[in-house]
This record gives structure tokens, sequence and C-alpha cells, in this order.
């Protein structure tokens, strides 16, 4: 499925609600949470393990600040409108979260340390 306007998608976190958004939430870039839920139940066995077998434990989350989680997804697929799992997004080395964004010295929003070079690189092209 493509999107007509690549504009329209936004990202989503999935994970279990049990679990929680720090045990494997997976980043979902899709037209809306009908779709990013499919998507995410969809993506291989990774949700499903977190989740168990309880469909209904799944949470799909939207991330208002799209552009600080874009970065993070399949920049051919975004720009081609193409809704999309990235099941382990690049995440920050010192706090292990991902989509927080960087500081303007290069460190992670989340925590102000040194992320690692891949993210930093994401973030800069």
């Amino acid at each position: 499925m493509v999107v007509e306007n690549p504009s329209k998608l936004k990202t989503y976190m999935a994970f279990s609600r049990e679990a929680g958004s720090a045990e494997g939430a997976i980043l979902v870039v899709a037209a809306n949470s009908r779709q990013a839920k499919k998507m995410a139940w969809a993506s291989n066995t990774f949700i499903r393990d977190i989740c168990g077998s309880e469909y209904i434990d799944l949470v799909v989350r939207w991330i208002k600040s799209d552009w600080v989680v874009f970065p993070l997804a399949d920049q051919d697929r975004l720009k081609s409108g193409v809704p999309h799992v990235i099941e382990s997004p690049e995440y920050c080395r010192s706090c292990e979260t991902w989509g927080c964004g960087l500081t303007q010295d290069r460190l992670c929003a989340c925590c102000n340390e040194y992320p690692g070079d891949e993210l930093v690189r994401l973030y800069e092209r």
C-alpha cells in the first residue's frame, strides 16, 4: 500500500501495555492508528513475543513530534509514502531510548549523554 501524499504518514510507537514501552517498542510509520496496529501485529514475531498471544495488549501510540522520529524511519519508503515498520530503531547507547532526538550539542535529548555515532549520523543527514 502506498499513501498518495507521503506527508500524511505519521509515526507510532507500538508496544505491550503490560510490559511497557521500555521493553521492546517498535516504530511504525503509517497513515493512521488502525493501520499502524495491523502492521505492528503483522510484523514478524517481534511484537507477538512481547505481547504474547493477546492482541488487545498491543498499544499503538501516536508520536506527535514526527520530525524527531522520522530520521529513524526507512528514508526511501518514507519519501515514497510507503507505510512500514522498524522493529529495532536506532537508539541512544547511553539510555537505550529512541525517538528523543538530539540537542544542539549532538547529545541525547533524553539523557544528555553522547548517543553513539550511528544515531548522530541519522539525525545529521
